[in-house]
């Protein structure tokens, strides 16, 4: 005997495909307990449900899958899954009739069990679906794609730069990520998505760049960490967004990801003004994929010129004091302080060329990497909204002196600064040659 299993009770509705599906993935249910139901995956399902009009012309579709983890223990993590289309909301992740028909009619006892252990092996519980892991999970949802139409995936969950991605149902490293989107959409004969936002924090980051932007034509993330105010902010404004999507379907993914990095300056512009709330995300850019290429090229050159500029003492002091002197996105004593805006970088060494504290050679290598750096970030970074004027869109691993893995004094700060190195290198090779190099490191890479 066999039941179809979650996935194949997802198919579209008849008629006409969507111009757009927007799948909707909200892993942060823990807040809601947390936070006393204002803030998390449930509250944030709440409001989307309220854009089910919106839908009813057919132009565009939501499919949400909900992560309710209301317990540290993974046998009681669930999932849920809807469609929001043609004016109407469909539970997807029920567990078929005709299942439970057979559950409830019964038989022998030994007959009852077999149907139960077959609903469970296909990831069926009797409330809904029971979860498979961050990975599996983001995998099943993005399977739901069409074949036809625009796809857009809005990812909602923790999020740690190199170190990947954490939601209530587990832990995700950036290349399973990128592996379960890649695999979700084989099931649609696609390669890519047309839009991807990822609604976590620290993700606006040369590593996660590296890893996640051939899954989508263009990605939205912030470099700083993302915040909760049960006062007022959410971290971003999809729902605002996805409501005006529904309302005037967009032409492409830079047409969302520039309306969203727009949003969130105003939200942030307008709570700091008016005192309404914490400002949610206090970056956010737009990464264009097709430019993806010239830029890391053009972070490589950077990276092999810096090499050759640290072989003189005194540039390798200047060095230093302009990683001192870059933005960081947290202090330099917590768990990602050593992630620093890339831009503020490369204008502190401008500043010590200027001053004589860093010599270029003959030729200008150092400044022409650097004009072709800045030149590349444009296209690479075509919008961002930073609320310091020193976050330019990405951010780099840009370890300080005083951060090192090899502290034989404390071997428990050693032992966490060395999974921070581990997480943050090992992607891009030249920037990493560089960092091991100031540093006198070994090879770092954990994926």
């Amino acid at each position: 005997m066999s039941f179809d299993g979650p996935n194949n009770h997802a198919d579209a509705p008849s008629g006409s495909q969507p111009e757009w599906t927007y799948l909707v993935n909200l892993d942060v249910s823990m807040w809601d307990h947390i936070h006393n139901h204002t803030v998390g995956s449930n509250q944030r399902f709440d409001k989307i449900k309220e854009l089910v009009d919106q839908t009813k012309d057919g132009k565009s579709q939501l499919i949400v899958q909900v992560v309710d983890a209301n317990s540290y223990s993974p046998v009681y993590w669930r999932i849920d899954r809807y469609r929001l289309a043609n004016g109407k909301m469909d539970r997807i992740s029920a567990v078929p009739d005709e299942l439970v028909d057979k559950l409830l009619l019964g038989g022998n006892q030994a007959k009852v069990n077999a149907d139960f252990a077959e609903m469970l092996k296909q990831g069926y519980t009797l409330g809904g679906l029971h979860s498979l892991g961050y990975t599996q999970d983001l995998k099943s949802l993005v399977e739901l794609a069409p074949r036809e139409g625009h796809v857009a995936l809005l990812n909602m969950s923790h999020g740690a730069g190199g170190a990947g991605f954490d939601g209530d149902n587990g832990h995700a490293s950036l290349t399973e990520v990128a592996d379960a989107i890649k695999s979700g959409l084989e099931k649609s004969g696609r390669d890519h998505l047309d839009f991807f936002d990822i609604d976590a924090c620290l993700t606006g980051d040369g590593n996660a760049m590296k890893v996640l932007t051939p899954t989508a034509d263009v990605l939205v993330a912030s470099q700083m960490p993302e915040f909760v105010d049960p006062n007022g902010s959410d971290t971003q404004p999809i729902v605002s967004v996805l409501k005006d999507a529904l309302e005037r379907p967009p032409q492409d993914g830079p047409s969302i990801a520039h309306n969203l990095v727009a949003k969130t300056k105003q939200e942030c512009t307008d709570g700091l003004k008016n005192h309404t709330g914490l400002c949610g995300t206090p970056s956010l850019a737009m990464y264009d994929s097709s430019a993806s290429t010239n830029f890391f090229d053009a972070l490589s050159k950077f990276s092999s010129t810096l090499q050759q500029v640290i072989k003189d003492p005194d540039n390798r002091r200047g060095i230093e004091s302009a990683i001192k002197d870059s933005f960081s996105v947290d202090s330099a004593e917590s768990k990602y302080g050593q992630l620093r805006d890339l831009q503020s970088f490369v204008e502190n060494i401008s500043f010590e060329l200027l001053t004589d504290k860093i010599k270029d050679d003959s030729a200008h290598n150092l400044q022409k990497a650097m004009d072709s750096l800045k030149s590349a970030q444009k296209g690479f970074v075509p919008a961002y909204y930073g609320i310091m004027s020193s976050l330019k869109g990405i951010n780099v691993f840009l370890p300080s002196a005083d951060f090192d893995p090899n502290d034989a004094i404390d071997e428990k700060r050693s032992a966490r600064v060395n999974e921070i190195y581990a997480n943050n290198m090992g992607r891009i090779p030249a920037w990493d040659a560089f960092i091991r190099d100031l540093r006198d490191l070994p090879e770092f890479g954990n994926e």
